[in-house]
């Protein structure tokens, strides 16, 4: 069985000219390189869990209960799921239409979200905030 690996691109160089020097194959000497840093590999090995905590891990995946939820394809939001209030009909978006009149109602909405946003800050003329970290990083 063969397989795709990367490998640097001055490493491929090296190969090329080592098989081309020894008469063998580059997939020979990738195989035989590879099996050699393997062989001798110092890299400190993990370490390994015990059979009792694999035997644990195992037990635990089974008695977890998996929550398989019913799926509706059908678009319908389940009760638990609608975010509106009680009174409000949840209603999917279908044209043009009913987004511009969301859109209208929500500019005419004296709530504004992004007050509430924590570190807001407002300008009464339009700013360069590229600019303006410019600056501060030149005055720190």
């Amino acid at each position: 069985m063969a397989t795709t690996i990367r490998i640097n691109e001055d490493v491929k160089q090296q190969l090329k000219i080592k098989s081309v020097a020894t008469g063998v194959s580059q997939f020979n000497l990738a195989n035989k390189y590879i099996l050699e840093g393997i062989k001798n590999d110092s890299t400190p090995n993990k370490p390994v869990k015990t059979i009792e905590e694999i035997e644990k891990i195992l037990d635990y995946d089974k008695k977890e209960e998996k929550i398989n939820p019913d799926i509706d394809l059908t678009g319908n939001i389940p009760d638990e799921l609608k975010l509106n209030d009680e009174n409000e009909l949840n209603t999917p978006v279908s044209d043009m239409n009913d987004i511009k009149n969301i859109l209208e109602f929500d500019k005419n909405s004296n709530v504004d979200a992004l007050k509430d946003l924590d570190g807001e800050v407002v300008f009464d003329k339009p700013t360069n905030s590229l600019k303006l970290k410019k600056e501060a990083y030149k005055k720190g």
